[in-house]
């Protein structure tokens, strides 16, 4: 609950160029006010849900805003799949993602394009009334926890194992990453798309190269986490600090 106040002023003596953080939510406003007053860069780490960054050129923020996100991710929806493609967004108990489902689902029709949603435990007549016969269905799931997943997998391989002639891709969210391990093959099987705006290719060299040297610096391995947060610290460092 402290004040920045001393500490702002200190920085301001020293010729600061860059502040990174505040990490508490209360003390944002006040260090984003100082950077827009001293031309002072301020890089928010952690939260997303920062509105100075649309009017304060001195904010900057690592995560991007839910907003920024939702239509990031639509856009890449339609490079990744056809007009003609059908979106079913399953509806589960969990729901978390419900919001993103939504925008999703609203996007697609705003454009022309065909979107419905159904239950996650819909029979297999319901999930067949919802599909497109003749044309790539993409199934997106409400909710993005393990436990959603573990559920809905076994359901859906049954469903395409049972009805072949219908085309599906599953999508997913950047939590699924950490799950590859228990569910890749049933992710192969369901021509899974995940998006993210962190990814960790173990199968890159350079991902290769900077775990290596991130040993030897350090005498320890990466935590295996996503985001790699070290990786992530490195990346916009590294954009940091070259302006």
């Amino acid at each position: 609950d402290a004040t920045l106040a001393a500490t702002l002023a200190q920085v301001k003596a020293a010729g600061v160029d860059a502040i990174i953080g505040p990490f508490y939510g209360a003390q944002i406003e006040e260090a984003c006010r100082f950077g827009r007053q001293n031309g002072v860069r301020v890089f928010i780490p952690f939260t997303s849900k920062v509105s100075d960054v649309y009017t304060n050129p001195y904010v900057y923020l690592l995560n991007a805003p839910d907003a920024e996100k939702q239509k990031a991710v639509y856009d890449l929806y339609n490079l990744a799949f056809s007009g003609k493609t059908r979106l079913v967004v399953l509806r589960t108990a969990a729901g978390n993602e419900a919001q993103f489902a939504g925008y999703m689902q609203q996007q697609v029709k705003a454009q022309g394009g065909s979107a419905t949603a159904v239950s996650a435990t819909a029979t297999d007549a319901e999930l067949r009334a919802a599909l497109a016969p003749d044309a790539p269905n993409v199934l997106l799931p409400d909710a993005s926890d393990q436990a959603t997943l573990d559920a809905l997998l076994p359901r859906l391989l049954a469903f395409t194992a049972a009805h072949p002639q219908y085309k599906v891709s599953l999508m997913g969210y950047p939590d699924w990453q950490a799950y590859v391990v228990a569910h890749q093959e049933h992710f192969f099987a369901l021509d899974t798309y995940i998006f993210t705006n962190f990814y960790y290719d173990n199968y890159s060299p350079a991902v290769h190269h900077f775990e290596r040297n991130y040993a030897q610096w350090f005498h320890t391995e990466l935590m295996p986490l996503y985001p790699r947060m070290a990786m992530l610290g490195f990346d916009n460092g590294l954009h940091l600090m070259r302006g």
